[in-house]
């Protein structure tokens, strides 16, 4: 068997490639039933499909028995070698199905739809040359029709007709990108190519029309208005629509057309809303925001297209269903449903079209005829036209009504930007309902299941709300399936066939990525860690990302954390292990979060180095800081996240890691998890009898215990991280032993003079000035004012040098409770403002409160007062013993 990849087109005739080869795929029939397995790869294909493609209605008995051969010929031919009656790595059979599994990038269909996607994303963000670069790689993937094989529209599968209105309509927004970034040449050739293939595709025609104009030829497209013109008189027998004459009159701004008057035909006025559901709860803000959408459209003489997107599960459809029941009155004319699951845009019409009354035998066969008939029926008139369960904008676009009194609603599980860029849809995405709506929720259906005097305790309510994720087909399935019994009930349940629905249409990188995703601890994350968990760079991962959230699989916040439902996220669970190699995921998003952390941890200018944690890993996305302050709030973001790695995680990166959180855990007060973080490394690092990581979490531990007001706890701690950092040599680590023996035995003047001595022999600089100050802190605590605010002014000027303004903080802390003993109180109050002020700029919570308790002592009276209230608000929040301190300050008022 060849070793050559290959590859097949399907934009054009149905051909297959092995390297340069092109192979030989047989009769027509053939042919056609590889383009269709090519257009759906990746889906099971009916048999009855198939045959419907190959014969209409009039398939022979031996249909089924003609499509086997054909697929066994199509195998032969994509791989030789296959043995007899095996299915290979192509054609795959499941019941009464086929399916073609083919790789990334091997199908031009697919490479031509990844390519309009991200021409439409940087035309959003107005990245012009990027976008007009991927739309013309895209309409370079076509060499003619979908799938043709010279039988001309009578006799082409409905779904090959479809593929090509999607190309027109990539090619429409081409056309408007062109115009809009003053890009014609690049596009001009392609944007062409598509309107000869699409002759009557009016707002492709106008659009070339447009382009042609601002290309400064007048002619040609005065010449491509009377074409069309007379295309649609002899092919429709009509006149050109509104967007085509809205293009003639830019172009040569004549008199207006004169507009025929419609043809006398017989109206039918649908009512085919589905039944409103009577226990609908909620939602009020959403509904009350497609409402004013529908007003505005009264007012301005325009009915709007309102694109519904979200999650699976989040009640789109109900909440379009229930809305439309309260402005059906609205539409004298009627309301049109259609449910667009696995519907192509060809059948869709035909269904439309025999809903307004059209006989069969009237439907023509093309698709833009289709669509322009039944726009031809729905003008003048009044109706709702509601799409349910959209796959994309394309299957959206060839359904929506011409007439400005027609309200159209299109649901989907995807955001329809394109919808939105081309037609000028309103996007609503319908989020969760807060926890009080979907309790009520919960409530109204247990209530229609168990009755009202069944109803469980709130706290059970709510607990179930929270493990349905707020989600309500979880809530809805908990209710009505529980059979009056609340315990054990899985809460995914059902909505595995629903959530099944969005990850089965995904591309197999973009569904790995979903898989891994779930084994993120946190409940959000960076593109980073995203990036690292599938193994790739950002730059590949991104798009990625976009399909998954365009999908709403996996929501993004304004600051660009990524997150995933809970009841998702139990699902991505659930497939991973079966598909993916979880533990080599798990290794490197620890190096992530390993790497980064060591990045932000050195901003943070620790006083003791961070320890390297050497080369990255393949895979491993490190993220970059700009300053203090983004490695600050980065930590701030993801503590939880480190701390559940460090729980769940072994080997030496464990208590590495642990090392980095010391300064944010210190900084911001939050003692007890300062403790339970070390007291796990410090296990991992004993289950590894690594001696050096018991030293360091020892000493991490002492800090934590001093914190919460245990010296003798810490000072055990430390004596017995000194005794190990000595027997290993550990020089800079033994002299802040000592310096931290000074802090938690006052007045501690030996320890603080031992900690000068061994920094000064390391030659670490930061840690003599640290020192420094530990020494004015042993002078002013015995009494000795003079020198220590000498010591106190010196280690101030080393921090100045260092760029620390923490160590500054504290310096005119000291300085100040100093100058208040003293009795110098406005000189104290002003070194304390100060003091507050860094501390407050550095996010070190903990330290502000105990500047800002010292500030109100400074005070006097009533100007206290602000200064312990906002301590007080930051030691209750952080859970600090200094609480009772200070609140019986301000009890005592002074």
């Amino acid at each position: 068997m060849s070793q050559n990849p290959i590859r097949f087109t399907v934009l054009g005739p149905v051909r297959a490639f092995s390297g340069d080869r092109e192979l030989n795929l047989g009769p027509r029939q053939q042919r056609q039933v590889l383009g269709l397995l090519l257009i759906r790869a990746g889906r099971d294909i009916p048999v009855h499909q198939f045959a419907e493609m190959l014969w209409g209605h009039a398939a022979p008995a031996s249909a089924v028995n003609s499509l086997h051969r054909f697929i066994g010929a199509l195998r032969r031919i994509l791989e030789p070698d296959l043995p007899a009656r095996s299915q290979g790595r192509w054609l795959l059979r499941r019941d009464a199905s086929y399916r073609l599994v083919a790789p990334q990038g091997a199908i031009d269909l697919m490479e031509f739809r990844r390519l309009a996607d991200e021409a439409r994303e940087a035309e959003s963000m107005g990245l012009r040359d990027v976008a007009v670069a991927r739309y013309a790689e895209a309409l370079r993937r076509s060499s003619g029709r979908c799938a043709d094989d010279g039988a001309g529209d009578a006799h082409r599968y409905a779904v090959f007709l479809s593929i090509d209105a999607e190309y027109a309509t990539v090619a429409r927004d081409a056309a408007r990108a062109a115009v809009t970034f003053d890009r014609l040449g690049d596009l001009l050739p392609a944007v062409r190519r598509a309107a000869e293939m699409n002759p009557l595709d009016e707002s492709l025609q106008a659009r070339l029309m447009l382009m042609l104009a601002a290309d400064g030829r007048q002619a040609d497209a005065f010449a491509l208005f009377q074409s069309v013109r007379d295309a649609l008189a002899r092919e429709l027998g009509v006149d050109p629509g509104a967007e085509l004459r809205a293009a003639y009159d830019e172009v040569l701004h004549p008199r207006p057309l004169a507009v025929p008057s419609p043809a006398r035909i017989e109206r039918v006025s649908p009512a085919q809303l589905p039944r409103d559901l009577p226990l609908f709860t909620g939602r009020r803000a959403d509904l009350d925001r497609v409402s004013a959408l529908h007003r505005a459209g009264e007012r301005d003489g325009g009915m709007p297209i309102v694109a519904i997107d979200g999650m699976p599960g989040a009640g789109k459809s109900t909440f379009a269903v229930h809305w439309a029941h309260e402005v059906a009155a609205h539409f004298p004319d009627g309301q049109i449903y259609l449910d667009l699951r696995g519907e192509d845009p060809g059948a869709a019409l035909t269904a439309l079209l025999s809903t307004l009354g059209v006989p069969e035998a009237a439907v023509p066969s093309s698709l833009n005829a289709k669509a322009a008939l039944y726009r031809s029926h729905l003008a003048g008139r009044r109706m709702l036209v509601l799409l349910d369960n959209a796959e994309s904008a394309e299957q959206a676009r060839p359904l929506l009504p011409g007439a400005a009194g027609c309200l159209t609603v299109v649901t989907s599980r995807r955001r329809l930007t394109a919808l939105a860029a081309a037609e000028g849809a309103h996007l609503v995405t319908l989020g969760l309902p807060d926890a009080a709506e979907a309790r009520q929720l919960l409530t109204r259906r247990l209530a229609a299941t168990l009755g009202d005097r069944a109803l469980p305790a709130r706290e059970v309510l709510d607990a179930i709300v929270g493990a349905c994720g707020r989600l309500p087909a979880a809530l809805t399935a908990v209710a009505t399936e529980s059979g009056g019994r609340l315990d054990g009930l899985d809460a995914l349940g059902g909505l595995r066939t629903a959530f099944a629905g969005s990850y089965e249409a995904l591309p197999e990188p973009a569904a790995r990525l979903f898989r891994l995703l779930s084994l993120h601890p946190g409940p959000d994350l960076t593109p980073a860690a995203a990036a690292s968990l599938i193994g790739r760079p950002e730059r590949e991962t991104a798009p990625l990302l976009a399909r998954l959230t365009g999908e709403h699989l996996l929501g993004a916040a304004p600051s660009q954390r990524l997150t995933m439902h809970v009841l998702l996220k139990a699902y991505a669970q659930e497939l991973v292990n079966e598909h993916d190699e979880p533990d080599a995921a798990r290794a490197r998003l620890f190096g992530h979060y390993r790497h980064t952390a060591y990045e932000a941890n050195r901003l943070l200018r620790p006083l003791l180095k961070p320890l390297d944690p050497g080369v990255r890993p393949e895979g491993v996305t490190v993220e970059e800081f700009g300053d203090y302050c983004e490695a600050f709030q980065w930590f701030r973001a993801e503590h939880r996240v480190l701390r559940a790695l460090i729980e769940r995680s072994d080997g030496p990166g464990v208590w590495q890691l642990a090392t980095t959180m010391v300064p944010f855990y210190q900084w911001t007060g939050r003692r007890h998890e300062w403790l339970a973080t070390m007291r796990a490394a410090l296990a991992s690092a004993e289950r590894g009898a690594d001696r050096l990581g018991e030293a360091h979490m020892q000493r991490c531990l002492a800090g934590a215990f001093h914190a919460l007001g245990d010296r003798d706890e810490a000072r055990d701690r430390l004596t017995g991280a000194l005794r190990l950092f000595t027997e290993l040599g550990a020089l800079a680590e033994q002299a802040h032993v000592h310096l931290n023996l000074g802090l938690v035995r006052p007045p501690g003047e030996a320890s603080f003079t031992k900690a000068f001595e061994l920094y000064e022999r390391a030659g670490y600089d930061r840690g003599t000035v640290a020192a420094t100050e530990g020494l004015a802190l042993s002078h002013a605590a015995q009494g000795r004012d003079r020198p220590a605010i000498d010591l106190y002014e010196r280690a101030m000027a080393g921090y100045l040098r260092l760029g620390d303004p923490r160590g500054v903080g504290s310096c005119l802390l000291g300085l100040g409770r100093l100058r208040h003993r003293r009795g110098e109180r406005a000189v104290a109050a002003d070194l304390l403002r100060r003091s507050v002020e860094l501390y407050r700029e550095a996010g070190h919570r903990g330290e502000e409160a105990e500047a800002l308790i010292a500030l109100g002592d400074a005070l006097t009276g009533r100007d206290a007062l602000p200064a312990w209230r906002a301590a007080l608000e930051i030691l209750a929040e952080l859970r600090l013993p200094a609480v009772r301190e200070v609140q019986s300050r301000l009890h005592s008022g002074r």
